[in-house]
């Protein structure tokens, strides 16, 4: 068995377990499709990026607190966007930054839209 059919294995009995149904949009006009992804609604994310700390010149660590949304590669039949929509319960995010999360997961990282 390879590595990204263990992943994917792994990734499906975590959406069995901890995942949320969702409503996937590609956009405002899309119906959307139901999914089971991972929600995280403070999950801490770090970059490193080049700087100043403590008057030291290099490389500074920023830690944020974001929602995220983890999502089998299986769950949708494309390639997630910025842009894109996400209803959880009632309330919607946009994907501001999906990223690869292993051979069998996107992390989408998301921005809650205030409807009115």
């Amino acid at each position: 068995m390879s590595w990204a059919e263990i992943s994917a294995e792994v990734e499906d009995v975590c959406a069995d377990v901890f995942g949320d149904t969702v409503l996937y949009r590609t956009d405002a006009n899309d119906p959307g499709r139901t999914i089971v992804a991972v929600f995280d609604e403070d999950a801490l994310s770090g970059t490193l990026m080049e700087g100043e700390s403590r008057n030291q010149v290099g490389v500074v660590e920023v830690s944020t607190v974001e929602p995220v949304l983890y999502v089998r590669r299986a769950a949708l039949p494309f390639d997630p966007k910025d842009g894109h929509l996400v209803d959880i319960g009632e309330r919607r995010y946009r994907v501001s930054d999906p990223r690869p999360d292993g051979p069998a997961a996107w992390a989408l990282y998301l921005k809650k839209i205030v409807r009115r």
